[in-house]
């Protein structure tokens, strides 16, 4: 029986079709194989490493992850101690916001940073990140009694820069793993993890021995001089081929639609207990470090879901690890809620437990 091989016209190039088909069953990521329609992909030819400088790369994304979630996973304890001390007439929501503000930066960014990756390269892109966040960090040290401050330095500022690095931590571990990716994309989301946990209750000692404005400068300088010489070791082993601004052809398939709807349900809610787990404890009588306490909890458990749950995506998929992450997440919610809280100190204290165990589950969803 003839194969598809010998009833195909001959080809003069057989070596560069030999290196094609050898390479077609690994997948290749997005923003490298959107191109045009007579292009072929920049590392068709291209086997995927799996090993070697990849383990570097890992571990620069996870410095990366560290420093920027800073504000995903520690501004609760900086809002809780701007209420107490310079913005004590402004309201909750406010504060709050400013944080939000950077988040919503993070995603809100995403179609014109994958652009300016393209046109300067990864390296060059997480330089300028870095340099965005330290800028976002001292400038906030001189508007800590300025709200509108705020909103541009912690808001806007480190936003943008945490959005470059973002982008270059969770798309340059695709050029080097694809076997291995979960437990590659679980390790990078560790970093952040860790750094959460960390930046939770450093920050709060910090704030206690030299005050805010201080504070932001120390965490801006730390981040710094750790991540600015990490990311010179960055290299990409493929450049990002051209890419249209905005392809919604994805959403005309079903299951992928239904896994977007859902996945913008689960982490509708996500970072809400990083963010209110001080003023909670604050409310039912605990102090401001067990407050801090709570959101290093909260991220420890999200630093073991993100590393499980990368892991795990390995053996059993990625859509059926985020099917298990969405189940656990309800179910540690629901179970947090059920506590009586009328008269009972135990029972307030076990809802301010719930949400920092809920971490756990959440962390499942982020490193999915």
């Amino acid at each position: 029986m003839a194969t598809a091989a010998d009833q195909s016209p001959p080809d003069t190039h057989t070596h560069s079709n030999e290196a094609s088909t050898s390479t077609s069953s690994i997948p290749v990521p997005v923003e490298q194989y959107l191109g045009s329609e007579d292009e072929a992909p920049a590392n068709a030819a291209r086997s995927i490493p799996e090993r070697g400088y990849g383990w570097t790369i890992v571990s620069i994304c996870a410095l990366l992850t560290f420093w920027f979630n800073e504000i995903s996973g520690s501004w609760g304890v900086i809002q809780a101690a701007l209420l107490r001390s310079q913005l004590t007439d402004t309201p909750t929501s406010t504060i709050s916001f400013v944080g939000t503000l950077g988040l919503a930066c993070v995603v809100a960014f995403g179609l014109f940073r994958i652009r300016l990756v393209r046109l300067v390269g990864g390296r060059t892109a997480a330089l300028l990140g870095v340099a965005l966040v330290l800028l976002g960090e001292i400038c906030s040290s001189f508007t800590t009694s300025n709200v509108g401050g705020l909103f541009g330095c912690s808001g806007v500022l480190f936003g943008l820069g945490a959005c470059l690095c973002y982008s270059i931590s969770n798309t340059l571990p695709t050029q080097y793993f694809t076997a291995r990716l979960g437990l590659a994309s679980g390790l990078v989301k560790f970093g952040g993890g860790i750094g959460a946990t960390v930046l939770a209750v450093v920050i709060d000692a910090l704030i206690n021995r030299v005050g805010i404005p201080w504070t932001f400068r120390i965490l801006g300088f730390c981040s710094l001089a750790t991540s600015g010489p990490a990311v010179w070791f960055m290299q990409e082993r493929v450049p990002i081929g051209r890419v249209p601004f905005l392809d919604l052809s994805l959403f005309k398939n079903l299951p992928f639609t239904a896994i977007f709807c859902a996945g913008a349900v689960g982490t509708f809610a996500l970072f809400v207990p990083p963010f209110f787990l001080p003023l909670i404890a604050q409310r039912i009588g605990l102090s401001p470090s067990t407050g801090a306490g709570l959101v290093g909890a909260f991220n420890a458990c999200t630093a073991v879901g993100r590393f499980v749950s990368g892991w795990l995506s390995d053996f059993i998929g990625p859509v059926n690890m985020f099917l298990l992450a969405m189940t656990l997440n309800a179910v540690t919610v629901v179970a947090s809620t059920a506590a009586r809280v009328e008269n009972s100190e135990s029972g307030r204290v076990a809802i301010a437990m719930g949400m920092a165990i809920s971490g756990w589950t959440g962390g499942y969803l982020m490193g999915v």
